[in-house]
């Protein structure tokens, strides 16, 4: 859920296994190392990403696991060329923690935006035939990932990358290593969006990517 201010998310963030390492920031300030995965990380993102949150405004404890947090955006990463994404996903940000669920701040005890109660039932056409019936709106996803089967992802993400390999066996004898992962990786990702949504990625067509320099 988004807050009033664009560049904080309501969010859950999963802490991986072995993901928490006690380290000192600037200033000598104890932090915690966290490798973790948001909601909006892409399941070709296996080993998670890196964000650091100072101790005194963290649980006690941090184990593996799932919690709500409230996400800071950052600013952009950059890709193996070191240029930086668009900015047109979540997942091309880094991301900070300022707050977690429950976790009392100089004395105010935070927790997620509740969602507004349902209205009240509305007269029906027949009885009120003046009276327009309310529509509901639609919800604002924030991941099209979201509700998905672990099992399921997985074997879609394992399909999705055996046919983007496929697609570089003509080339693969005469492209360097680099860049033929980081083309499959991309190929699997966009057969993956498509595979889930149903759209059609129009930004550019698939030769492109096989016509870049090696």
């Amino acid at each position: 859920m988004v807050t009033d201010n664009q560049n904080l998310i309501w969010t859950a963030m999963t802490v991986l296994q072995d993901g928490v390492r006690a380290v000192t920031g600037r200033n000598g300030v104890p932090q915690y190392e966290l490798k973790v995965r948001w909601e909006w990380t892409p399941p070709s993102n296996t080993w998670g990403d890196t964000t650091y949150v100072n101790k005194d405004i963290s649980p006690e404890v941090i184990t593996a696991g799932t919690y709500t947090v409230l996400a800071r955006r950052d600013e952009l990463k950059t890709n193996k060329e070191r240029l930086a994404y668009d900015g047109s996903h979540n997942w091309m940000y880094r991301w900070r923690i300022a707050e977690w669920e429950g976790i009392a701040v100089e004395g105010v005890t935070t927790a997620p935006p509740q969602a507004a109660p349902a209205p009240a039932p509305q007269p029906t056409p027949e009885a009120t035939p003046h009276l327009p019936v309310a529509e509901t709106q639609p919800q604002y996803v924030t991941d099209i990932f979201a509700g998905i089967d672990p099992n399921q992802m997985r074997i879609m993400r394992q399909a999705t990358l055996k046919c983007a390999s496929w697609l570089m066996v003509p080339v693969a004898e005469e492209a360097s290593i680099g860049w033929l992962a980081k083309t499959i990786e991309e190929m699997s990702e966009l057969f993956l969006e498509y595979v889930v949504t149903g759209n059609v990625y129009n930004e550019f067509e698939a030769e492109d990517l096989l016509n870049e320099e090696f």
